[in-house]
């Protein structure tokens, strides 16, 4: 930047002196020869000191342009020099640790944390229901025993799937704990190899990717939890309507029926208390 102004004042000294050689002959002032007044050359020195003084403008303009972009430049390119307070830690989802007394659980904690013999840890654990050739003979879509038995089915099934999904959670945080590890030690070293610009943006990427991960879980974690209220919501509703169906035939048969008392004398007569 220096050596510019420096060729811009040497150019300029060379116009002067150049328009003081090249400068024709005019005549003296009061018949004394050494007082000359051109006013033809003073108004072109005066016109090439203005342009050099543009000139100096332009130039005194780019460099602070050029400060500016360099000082932009220099704080992108700071790194922070201990980045340890940022460290945060997770809660871990424990192992479950279920007790057995006579074998009711014997492989329930198997199931729930690493998947292995689901439905044997399901039947286990819960009473079967017995079949009976009545069952066949009730009307679907109207018998509360059909309705309880379709409470049973549903919760069987969603009970396991329930807990695979319990297990595949366990696992997949086991193993994205030594990825997520690994991107915290890089994001928070303060080794100048790993604060370049192209490797922060692909700690950033991986963040996001893993996120993403993250979420495909959760959201498969609620979906199970939504099952689960719904096979809960199930039995409800079955409950309250078989206690309306029976306060229904209740009312209806005391509608129907007398009220008021009858063959009092026959009941009492023919009373066998036996």
């Amino acid at each position: 930047m220096f050596r510019h102004r420096r060729i811009l004042t040497l150019s300029a000294v060379a116009v002067l002196t150049t328009g003081f050689l090249f400068t024709p002959p005019a005549k003296a002032i009061f018949g004394f020869g050494d007082i000359v007044f051109d006013p033809t050359a003073t108004a072109k020195l005066v016109q090439q000191i203005q342009q050099y003084q543009q000139l100096l403008q332009n130039e005194i303009q780019l460099y602070q342009t050029a400060k500016t972009q360099y000082q932009m430049l220099k704080f992108n390119l700071e790194q922070y020099t201990s980045k340890q307070f940022w460290k945060t830690w997770g809660v871990a989802l424990l192992q479950s640790n279920v007790g057995n007394r006579y074998g009711e659980t014997a492989v329930w904690n198997a199931a729930v944390n690493h998947g292995q013999a689901v439905p044997t840890a399901w039947a286990l654990a819960t009473l079967p229901v017995q079949s009976g050739a009545f069952l066949s003979r009730e009307p679907l879509g109207n018998s509360p025993h059909l309705s309880s038995l379709a409470a049973v089915e549903i919760q069987d099934s969603t009970g396991q799937l329930s807990m695979e999904t319990l297990a595949a959670v366990r696992q997949q945080q086991t193993t994205n704990a030594q990825a997520i590890n690994q991107l915290e030690q890089t994001a928070l070293s303060g080794a100048p190899q790993d604060n370049t610009e192209i490797k922060q943006l692909n700690l950033l990427n991986a963040a996001q990717l893993q996120n993403m991960r993250m979420q495909q879980g959760t959201q498969t974690l609620q979906a199970e939890i939504l099952e689960q209220l719904l096979a809960a919501n199930l039995e409800q509703r079955n409950l309250h309507a078989n206690a309306l169906n029976t306060a229904t035939h209740a009312m209806g048969y005391q509608l129907s029926e007398p009220t008021a008392p009858t063959n009092l004398g026959a009941a009492l007569t023919n009373y066998d208390p036996q």
